[in-house]
């Protein structure tokens, strides 16, 4: 079971002081690698015996870890305080089956009225829990990362949306993003009767991508969904600017890697000089 299931029923039990714990804790750990008593008391406006009661609560349920004297927070602990904001906002009611657990997110379908939502949980640096207890000055850092790579992500998807085929971005707390649940599946996981009609499409949609000034940087065959009719493109934590001093190398490396992945499961060859052509055309 993921961490983020593990917090979606455990948040259900989660008292009132505990919750304003972990809210602080959200709010400080930019600025904070450890984090004391003291400071959290301060954050939450609580006394300093309902805070100790609550961290020794929390710690229990291991969504923190004590470090030198203080604490830090694991990903079960802001997965929790997460899933308790998104539910404050009414942006969703629960968490439903897991999409897809990867090397660097885990996405699950939302539950929100008659809506299907994808909510994707970044995991940059995923390691056992057992080593975050061993190591846990890492937590901090592991933290900031998702929290940077889900904002990334969120502004990127913004940008496209409307004129790319990208999942409708809905909103971004922390190290989560809600956004549109797109009703296809990977690349990898079926077989296409068009193969050649739908690697056009991808390059057009790839071309829209770059005409907005963006560059995937870790485009595959993984991060493509195709619904029957057209692809979609999702995963863009590792984005760039057109500005980046290697933008062109990774686009290259992009094309290289959709046209090998065409031409190894369905002989289809198309080259690459005139697919980087194609979509680097100014016409």
């Amino acid at each position: 079971m993921s961490s983020a299931e593990v917090a979606a029923r455990i948040v259900k039990e989660l008292t009132y002081e505990e919750v304003n714990v972990l809210k602080s804790f959200s709010m400080l750990i930019p600025n904070y690698e450890t984090i004391d008593e003291d400071i959290l008391a301060t954050k939450g406006k609580m006394h300093i015996d309902r805070v100790r009661f609550a961290l020794d609560r929390l710690n229990e349920k291991n969504l923190i870890a004590r470090y030198k004297g203080g604490y830090v927070l694991l990903s079960s602990g802001l997965d929790a305080i997460v899933l308790k904001i998104l539910a404050e906002n009414d942006v969703l009611y629960g968490l439903g089956r897991a999409i897809g657990i990867g090397k660097e997110a885990d996405v699950f379908e939302g539950i929100y009225k008659d809506e299907r939502l994808a909510i994707k949980f970044f995991r940059i640096g995923r390691i056992s829990f057992r080593d975050v207890r061993k190591r846990s000055y890492d937590a901090h850092s592991w933290l900031m990362m998702n929290i940077n790579a889900a904002r990334q992500e969120f502004e990127i998807l913004k940008m496209l949306y409307g004129e790319v085929r990208v999942p409708k971005p809905i909103i971004n707390v922390k190290h989560v993003i809600v956004m549109q649940l797109i009703d296809g599946d990977r690349l990898t996981n079926i077989r296409l009767e068009e193969p050649e009609k739908v690697l056009l499409s991808l390059l057009e949609e790839i071309r829209k991508v770059y005409k907005k000034g963006i560059i995937s940087a870790d485009l595959s065959e993984y991060n493509v969904l195709y619904d029957g009719n057209d692809v979609w493109l999702i995963d863009f934590p590792q984005a760039i600017r057109l500005e980046h001093p290697n933008a062109l190398q990774l686009l290259r490396r992009d094309i290289k890697n959709i046209l090998a992945y065409f031409e190894r499961k369905y002989k289809v060859k198309y080259s690459l000089e005139n697919a980087l052509s194609y979509i680097t055309s100014t016409a």
